[in-house]
Parts: structure tokens; sequence; C-alpha cells
């Protein structure tokens, strides 16, 4: 029997060697200076918007691997041009973690992850077509023997310091709780395309 499967969603992931020390000294003089804002943070600590030119290093990254989705789906990088929109430091202490959401009218959206140690909370995907099936077996009293691709409804990541995670901005996702006495510290950002 042939088997597709139709309308995957793309996760991508890359272990930078960025200078991982001055951004954790930038974001603690932001955290320092702000009180943040409270978005999808519960606890922890979230910085307003920042640009390109605050994190330069990483932003060129996130071009650089943010033109692989691109060529990934099929787009004509002679015709569009991805571009950073914004970025913002988290900062979450033991206890903290993020509630589920999604990052609307951005393309790519990611993480990147300048901190963490082994219980600073995984980031959990989540799928809304898997979603209705779960429910589904679940009201009819259905188990399934294993779980595959098709019947799981989150996938989760560990954070890992040094790694850029991306993703479709529609796709939803939260953060688990961080359970280590040690800050998990990263930056999150969205991405734009713009013709040429």
């Amino acid at each position: 029997m042939n088997f597709d499967c139709l309308f995957p969603i793309p996760v991508w992931s890359v272990d930078l060697d960025i200078d991982n020390e001055y951004l954790l000294n930038y974001i603690y003089e932001l955290k320092d200076s702000s009180p943040g804002r409270i978005i999808s943070n519960i606890r922890g600590w979230q910085s307003n918007n920042h640009y390109e030119d605050d994190f330069k290093e990483l932003s060129s990254e996130v071009i650089k691997y943010g033109n692989k989705c691109l060529d990934d789906y099929g787009i004509d990088s002679d015709q569009m041009k991805l571009k950073c929109d914004n970025f913002w430091a988290n900062v979450n202490t033991k206890g903290s973690k993020n509630k589920i959401h999604d990052h609307p009218k951005s393309f790519v959206s990611g993480v990147y992850y300048v901190r963490v140690s082994e219980g600073s909370g995984n980031i959990v995907f989540h799928s809304h077509a898997n979603n209705q099936f779960r429910s589904f077996i679940k009201f009819n009293g259905i188990k399934t023997t294993r779980n595959t691709p098709l019947n799981v409804n989150r996938v989760e990541y560990s954070p890992k310091t040094g790694r850029l995670i991306l993703f479709p901005s529609y796709l939803f996702h939260h953060v688990k709780p961080n359970t280590d006495d040690e800050d998990r510290v990263s930056i999150s950002f969205n991405t734009l395309l713009s013709k040429i």
C-alpha cells in the first residue's frame, strides 16, 4: 500500500558558535534597567522588542539559516528577502514558564539558547490536526500501542546552550517550567518576508 505523509510541519535546529558571554552580560544589563513586559511569560522576565543592531552576530546567523528555510519552502530568494523583524530576551528563573502561543503575522520564528541547564524547561510544539485525532480516540476509549508522527499531538525539544531553533510562526508552542536553580536565558525572534 502506498503511504503519503501530507502537509509536514518543519522545525529546524543548528548549533551556533557565537559569543554567548557577551549576550549573557547584555541581557542582564537589559534586565537590570527595565521591568520588561508580560506576553506569554508566566513569572520570569521578558525584554521589550529589540532589533538587528542590538543582536548583530545572532541576527546574521538567523538570516543565514532562515534563508535555508526559504529554500526548503521552495521560495525564490531572488524575489523575496528574509529580514529580522524583532528580538526579545528571556530570563526564566526557577518555576518560570511560557504559556501556549504562536507568533501571528510573522514568517519564521525561533529561539536561541544563550545559557540553559539540564532542567531549564523544554520547548513543546503542538499539532492542531493531531489534537483532533487525540480527542477522537480519547472520546471513543481507543488506546494506541505506540507514539508515531500520526498520533502524537505534541513534540518536545530540549534546550541546549548555543542551539538555534527555527519554526513556522503559526506553530503553537509553550515552554515547560524551569526546575533548575540556574536561570534559563534565551533570545526569541520573528522574521518577515519582503519583496526584492
